[in-house]
């Protein structure tokens, strides 16, 4: 192997290295609460779009949406200490809470079912349905936010869910649900 043939070989090595090499991280866009504000009342008309199309009926909801910091909530979920709430609603007040911290966080999908979740708990008065059917939440209502790759491709299962009280069945059909049947009731997602 001669000179010409090591220049071209370190060459290509070089070349492959910034090439090929990870990129830095770019730094995930900081929203300002006016934009979060915005993001979620836009939200929240998309909800009330959906409330129709799924309730045949009208709503108008006058929910009050406050961005902080940090939710003032202090306690634990399931034993996880300091337990980090993404969105918070006091229903006797129609304000719900959102996190700046955790929004950032989070991809559009998450937004809408975070907004979504508290919408449920304010214009619908849903209470936490904490059911999981192979590991995924039968219900929007279900207290911790999925990741989007499980929410996205349920999402009309999930608002039919919210909307209209309804679960996907083993059989893959939507119907009530029988009072004290939770368990039976999961979204074949596997």
């Amino acid at each position: 192997m001669g000179i010409s043939d090591w220049i071209k070989t370190i060459f290509i090595m070089v070349f492959c290295m910034f090439v090929f090499s990870p990129k830095p991280k770019e730094k995930p866009h900081i929203s300002t609460n006016a934009e979060i504000e915005e993001t979620a009342k836009f939200i929240e008309f998309l909800f009330v779009k959906d409330y129709k199309k799924y309730t045949h009926r009208n709503m108008k909801p006058s929910i009050k949406i406050i961005v902080v910091k940090n939710i003032p909530i202090e306690g634990s979920y399931k034993g996880v200490k300091d337990f980090i709430y993404a969105g918070y609603c006091f229903v006797s007040e129609n304000t719900i809470l959102i996190s700046s911290q955790s929004w950032g966080d989070r991809d559009y999908l998450e937004h809408v079912q975070l907004i979504y979740h508290e919408l449920g708990h304010c214009a619908l008065n849903r209470s936490h349905i904490e059911t999981l059917s192979y590991w995924i939440p039968a219900s929007m209502m279900y207290p911790v936010t999925m990741h989007s790759r499980t929410y996205g491709p349920w999402k009309q299962l999930y608002d039919a869910e919210l909307f209209r009280n309804q679960f996907i069945y083993d059989d893959g059909n939507l119907n009530n649900i029988p009072d004290g049947d939770l368990d039976r009731c999961y979204l074949n997602a596997i």
